[in-house]
C-alpha cells in the first residue's frame, strides 16, 4: 500500500509509479488471457492511494522533477512474514513465529540487561533457560541474525556472547540496548 504525499503535484514533474499486469504473471494478478495488460501509470499526487502485490505485478518507479514523499506499508501474513525476514538475512528459518511467550522472554532477559540488577553469572543462567524462540529473537535485536547457509547460527553466536559476557560487556550491551530506544 502506498500514499502519496505531494501536494499540488503535476504531470510535468513526473515521477509516476508505473504498473505491468503483463501476461507472464497473469496467474499471480489474476488477469484472464485477453484481459487488458496494457501499462498503469499512477501520478504521485497527494491522497492518493495505490495499492497492489509488488511481489506479483511488476511495476517501477519514474525519475521525478521534484522532491516525491510517499509513505509505504507492506502486508504480511504470518508465513510472508517469516520468509521476508529469512530472505532478508534477519531470521533463520524456522523460528519466525516469535510467540508472545518468547517475545514477553526475550523482553524481559534485555530488561534485565539494561537494569543492571542482576549479576552476569544470573543473566547467563537466565539466558540458558530461555526458549529457541526467544534465543533467536534476542539475537536479532543484539544485531546478530544469520544464515545458516553460510554456516552462522544466530542462536549460537548469542549463547558464545552471554557465556563471555563480563561486567564491562554486560554495560556495553545495556548502553546498546538503551540507545535503541532513542
Amino acid at each position: 500500500m502506498l500514499v502519496y504525499l505531494n501536494n499540488g503535484w503535476t504531470e510535468e514533474q513526473c515521477g509516476q509509479l508505473v504498473l505491468h499486469p503483463g501476461a507472464e504473471n497473469s496467474e499471480l494478478t489474476g488477469l484472464k488471457s485477453g484481459s487488458d495488460s496494457r501499462p498503469v501509470a499512477v501520478l504521485p499526487s497527494g491522497g492518493r492511494l495505490a495499492m497492489f502485490y509488488a511481489d506479483r505485478v511488476e511495476h517501477e518507479v519514474m525519475p521525478s522533477r521534484g522532491e516525491r514523499y510517499a509513505m509505504t506499508v507492506w502486508y504480511y501474513d504470518e508465513a510472508e512474514s517469516e520468509e521476508a525476514l529469512v530472505q532478508g538475512g534477519k531470521l533463520e528459518r524456522g523460528l519466525g513465529k516469535t510467540s508472545a511467550k518468547n517475545s514477553r522472554a526475550s523482553s524481559d532477559w534485555v530488561s534485565h540487561v539494561v537494569e543492571g540488577k542482576l549479576s552476569v553469572k544470573q543473566l547467563q543462567a537466565e539466558a540458558a533457560q530461555l526458549p529457541e524462540g526467544a534465543k533467536a529473537a534476542t539475537a536479532a535485536i543484539m544485531g546478530m541474525a544469520g544464515s545458516e547457509e553460510f554456516g552462522y547460527n544466530s542462536i549460537e553466536a548469542f549463547m558464545e556472547a552471554v557465556t563471555g559476557m563480563t561486567e564491562s560487556s554486560r554495560s556495553e550491551v545495556a548502553e546498546q540496548f538503551r540507545s535503541m530506544g532513542r
